[in-house]
This record gives C-alpha cells, structure tokens and sequence, in this order.
C-alpha cells in the first residue's frame, strides 16, 4: 500500500513543516478551511494580507504546544503550553 503525501497548498512542497493549528477565525483570513500550508507561506501570507497572529490565535492542542517556530514569543510560549497541556487533558476525561 503506497502512502499519498499531502504537499503544501501554498508552494507544493512535500516535505515541510506545518503551519501552527490557528483558531479558524485567525485560519480564514490566511486560507480555505481544507488548504494545508507549510510554516513558511503562513507567514509569507500572515505578511501579504496584514493578518495578526498572537498567542491567542492559536488553537489549545498538543502540537501546538511543542512547536519550535513559538520559541520567538518567549514566556507566552510557555504559558501557552501549560494552557494546551491542561485543555488537552480536560477534553480526554
């Protein structure tokens, strides 16, 4: 069985780090619901369409949590990851 690999709507790469998970009124202003991007064109379009993203537009997940492109948002990062942690464990109960 041969795995199909999803490649970056944005600039067609298929090997490429995700975009952060952002909360889908923060998602719709970078793209569809169903587009996947890499880290670089969520920020290419963070950038042409003059959105903001802040620690807040990101949604409360595990891979949110551990991501090395947050280690530029300092101690919100941190705080961040204990709010995932904690709302990850909750939703499992």
């Amino acid at each position: 069985m041969s795995v199909k690999l999803r490649k970056c709507d944005g600039c067609g790469k298929r090997d490429f780090d995700p975009a952060p998970m952002l909360r889908d009124e923060v998602w719709s202003k970078h793209a569809d619901a169903r587009e996947l991007l890499c880290i670089g064109c969520m920020w290419r379009r963070q950038h042409e369409r003059h959105v903001s993203i802040t620690i807040d537009s990101l949604k409360p997940c595990p891979g949110n949590a551990s991501r090395t492109p947050l280690i530029g948002l300092g101690s919100a990062r941190r705080d961040f990851t204990r709010l995932a942690t904690r709302t990850w464990k909750n939703l499992r109960r």
